[in-house]
């Protein structure tokens, strides 16, 4: 029997961005080295020189449609993805990972695609067929492998749709494990967010020892974990408008 999930958190957004490379985001939600207010989330830094610019979603309010739209710092824009939002570029600026789906107040069902940026909308590839709720996903430093929470438990799999995902486990009591997010510095940590009756807080998975571990000082209402480039920290945002970083 198939465990449905709660609806994911609804954060106000009206678009998600991700850096292609070394352009500064006007809007983000926490991350290190970039002074950004509140109303959007940094996917990606990556790319070469000649790429630099920003994707993210355009959301039409009135008809419900969503696109991912590139903007180049000389301020052209293009349409990346017709049919898809909450992009997310790999570090090597060669992969989109997106959602896909036709029920935008929820997002349940949305399922989980890919896309070589150098090809563009003909190469979309359906990474994850999704039943239930894909609250977030995170791709590995290399590039490779893409991190996804999942029903009740997160899972990893390659960005190349070959092979089958491993399952890491129901790492949150009554399936409130969230937005797992990779060390960039030691992609055998990965961090992610808990909200159960059961534990609160941030959490850090060790892929060597399957073992997790409370990060000290978090606990209810802290969410949405983020690392900083040489993983020595982590910011993380909290319920009430509060950003925290540990």
């Amino acid at each position: 029997m198939t465990m449905m999930r709660r609806a994911p958190r609804v954060l106000a957004r009206s678009a998600v961005l991700a850096v292609v490379a070394g352009f500064v985001p006007l809007v983000a939600t926490p991350s290190y080295g970039n002074a950004i207010p509140s109303g959007y989330r940094l996917i990606a830094d990556a790319g070469s020189a000649a790429s630099e610019g920003t994707i993210f979603t355009s959301h039409d309010d009135v008809t419900g449609s969503r696109e991912i739209v590139r903007r180049d710092q000389d301020g052209s824009t293009s349409v990346v993805e017709p049919n898809g939002y909450d992009p997310e570029v790999s570090p090597d600026g060669q992969w989109l990972v997106f959602k896909r789906g036709t029920d935008s107040n929820t997002d349940h069902g949305d399922a989980l695609y890919t896309q070589q940026l150098a090809v563009g909308p003909t190469s979309d590839t359906l990474l994850v067929s999704n039943s239930d709720y894909i609250v977030s996903y995170d791709i590995s430093p290399d590039s490779t492998k893409v991190l996804y929470d999942q029903t009740c438990d997160l899972y990893i799999t390659n960005i190349d749709s070959t092979g089958s995902p491993t399952d890491l486990g129901q790492l949150g009591a009554g399936c409130y494990a969230d937005s797992p997010a990779y060390d960039p510095a030691d992609p055998t940590k990965l961090a992610y967010d808990v909200s159960s009756d059961s534990g609160h807080g941030i959490f850090i998975y060790n892929t060597m020892t399957s073992t997790s571990t409370l990060l000290a000082g978090t606990g209810a209402g802290d969410f949405d974990p983020e690392w900083s480039a040489d993983g020595s920290k982590i910011a993380y945002s909290h319920l009430g408008a509060q950003i925290g970083s540990t």
